[in-house]
């Protein structure tokens, strides 16, 4: 990686001032191996895992060396037939996390295409994870609710001794048939594995609304 491609955090430190439970957040995924994000919609939980990794991407005195991501290709609608390689049927699927990439790095809208040049980021397919080992990386999973069990338990036996798993996810926002998501089964398992480390993402980093739309509409659904 050239030096104009090297991970600075100066913007994002200037920018952006995280709330407490992102300071936590932060903290938790330098320290332990697996940590899940939950919360509703727009509490910051991918913007704090994409924080948190890219934070630990360029301490130079860090194991993490790159940064995994995945995402389940699910969608509300049926997008139909997407053109191109891998690449681009997957990038879709992580723009949001894309986004916050871009938004970091002092290279602006161009961070995230050097990053993945520098061999730093890889997408990695839930479908393409199995005989996946993360070691020296950090794997973020976002959208964990549309994951099943199944796909859950794989995900977190791709675990190398110096790897590190975020999950992040939103009970209320499963676009699968599923009745007990592979997010739930994590949070089950985190209540008998004390190393499983579990933040509840509370407070709304969008427009103050989003808030009353999401209590409103869970008196009406009722």
């Amino acid at each position: 990686m050239s030096k104009k491609d090297t991970i600075s955090l100066h913007s994002v430190l200037k920018k952006y001032e995280l709330n407490e439970r992102q300071k936590v957040a932060v903290e938790a995924i330098k320290n332990n191996k697996l940590t899940v994000l939950y919360g509703k919609a727009g509490t910051a939980k991918t913007f704090t895992a994409v924080y948190a990794a890219m934070k630990l991407l360029a301490q130079p005195t860090t194991d993490i060396k790159k940064i995994y991501l995945s995402r389940p290709l699910v969608t509300t609608e049926k997008l139909g037939f997407l053109p191109g390689d891998l690449n681009d049927k997957i990038d879709p699927f992580l723009q949001p996390l894309i986004t916050f990439f871009n938004k970091f790095g002092d290279s602006g809208a161009k961070t995230f295409e050097s990053l993945v040049t520098g061999d730093k980021i890889q997408r990695l397919p839930v479908a393409l994870m199995r005989g996946q080992t993360i070691e020296d990386g950090v794997l973020i999973v976002d959208e964990a609710q549309n994951l099943t069990a199944h796909q859950m338990l794989m995900i977190l036996t791709r675990m190398g001794q110096t790897g590190k798993i975020v999950i992040s996810g939103d009970f209320e926002q499963n676009d699968t048939l599923e009745t007990v998501t592979g997010l739930e089964h994590v949070l089950k398992l985190a209540e008998k594995l004390p190393y499983i480390q579990t933040i509840e993402m509370v407070e709304n980093m969008r427009d103050p609304i989003v808030t009353e739309i999401i209590d409103t509409w869970e008196e009406i659904a009722v």
